[in-house]
């Protein structure tokens, strides 16, 4: 049985977040996922305490579901992530008629946070590259409407058709224009280093058990 280190692990912001560590002398020491005051036994899971009881469901992160359900389930929602992020932006182009760079950077929030809750969280390069696959894909839809308004293709060409080879030829666009167009590529670049980052696969290193120390009560 390990001791209770120096510090007492403060209870987590949100129930599910590991990615750091935070102290606070003197503080209740409750589990970061039920938020439950710990007396006894407890383990660390990237220096936040957790109590016994929800040791399983933090070695559980990022493994529900099989391999291609899941990534069927996170290009799902993606997808879908993708075509909302697609009309968001298209409008707001439309309406105001400026590139904001902060809606690429909406859309790459949008496509990443379906994408991580798709795969029940597990994050890593498969779905990284996914979410950002996507994302390049919503934003460069926007060039598809002007596209087919302007009728750059056969009139006896079926719309479905035209739609399709619009979409393709777009995904191209941003780079047509060459280095006139740099701050179209920053923009895109916003939007894929947020959906990037949101799928960073989350490594949990469980440490324990320790012993709580009883509470200090003051006369």
């Amino acid at each position: 049985m390990n001791e209770d280190p120096s510090q007492q692990p403060a209870p987590a912001n949100s129930p599910m977040q590991f990615e750091r560590a935070e102290f606070a002398p003197g503080a209740t020491l409750k589990c970061a996922l039920c938020q439950t005051p710990i007396v006894g036994e407890y383990f660390l899971a990237n220096n936040q305490a957790v109590c016994p009881a929800c040791r399983g469901k933090v070695e559980a992160i990022g493994t529900g579901g099989s391999g291609p359900v899941r990534f069927a389930r996170a290009a799902g929602a993606g997808l879908v992530a993708a075509i909302g992020g697609f009309i968001v932006y298209y409008l707001v182009l439309t309406i105001t008629n400026i590139n904001f760079g902060l809606i690429a950077i909406l859309v790459g929030w949008m496509v990443g946070k379906a994408v991580h809750w798709g795969s029940h969280g597990r994050g890593g390069r498969l779905y990284q590259l996914l979410a950002v696959a996507l994302t390049y894909m919503a934003i460069c839809s926007t060039y598809v409407p002007m596209m087919l308004s302007q009728g750059t293709h056969s009139e006896q060409a079926p719309f479905l058709l035209k739609a399709i080879v619009s979409f393709i030829i777009s995904l191209a666009v941003p780079w047509l224009e060459g280095p006139s167009n740099i701050i179209g590529w920053v923009i895109i670049a916003f939007g894929l280093y947020q959906a990037w980052i949101m799928n960073r696969q989350l490594a949990v290193q469980i440490t324990g058990p320790f012993q709580a120390q009883a509470p200090v009560i003051q006369v």
